[in-house]
């Protein structure tokens, strides 16, 4: 049963919403609904929703199977954008920035990654780059606003987030509201891609958000 706070829901269904697109004289992508061990992916007002629970692997297979797997084009993409926008003479360097960071990630979350390739047959390679691109450079430019219950129509807080990332063409369309429920710590949802460990934003059951606001250095120092 979805057992997440109707709030939270509101707010992630209309952050997904904003993030979604869909490519003009193409068939749009539908993740397929189902069931994997404890995790269901179904649809909710026509925004798929992606329930996870279990420890960091179980949960890393259930998204494997029923996200990543049918979007596993997702490693293509990333991989097309890679070159696109580091220098050939530098990805190697790169692949081994992202490499080193990733062998600093927390044991359980390297074993959740790991469990999402596995299960969807993908190569973990451009998972580890679209987990660590964004400390090999400075790209996000992003803001954030926050609505107190009081101002709120729905009685609650409300969270948006403006993820102003460089553009990847087909990205948004594969994009998905996970909820968590882990078997440590409090459940928490964030709209992201099958793939990636957290994305920009997240919000758990007691109402704690957290968002990426990557910023650069003025150019004038």
């Amino acid at each position: 049963m979805f057992m997440f706070s109707w709030r939270m829901t509101v707010l992630f269904l209309t952050a997904l919403l904003a993030l979604s697109s869909v490519l003009h004289g193409e068939d749009a992508f539908r993740y397929p609904e189902g069931r994997f061990g404890n995790g269901e992916l179904r649809y909710v007002n026509g925004v798929p929703v992606l329930i996870v629970r279990g420890s960091h692997r179980a949960m890393g297979e259930q998204i494997g199977k029923l996200a990543l797997k049918p979007a596993a084009r997702i490693a293509g993409l990333i991989n097309s954008h890679a070159d696109a926008s580091i220098h050939e003479a530098m990805r190697p360097v790169a692949d081994l920035a992202a490499r080193s960071m990733y062998a600093r990630f927390p044991r359980e979350y390297r074993e959740e990654l790991e469990a999402m390739a596995a299960a969807a047959n993908v190569d973990l390679s451009p998972l580890i780059l679209a987990n660590t691109i964004i400390d090999l450079w400075e790209m996000m430019w992003c803001s954030s606003v926050v609505v107190s219950p009081n101002r709120s129509g729905t009685g609650g807080p409300l969270y948006g987030h403006n993820v102003d990332a460089p553009y990847v063409k087909g990205l948004a369309e594969l994009s998905v509201l996970i909820v968590y429920h882990p078997e440590e710590g409090h459940a928490f949802a964030a709209p992201t891609l099958p793939g990636c460990l957290m994305f920009f934003s997240g919000m758990n059951s007691k109402g704690l958000a957290l968002g990426s606001q990557g910023v650069g250095a003025p150019k004038d120092g």
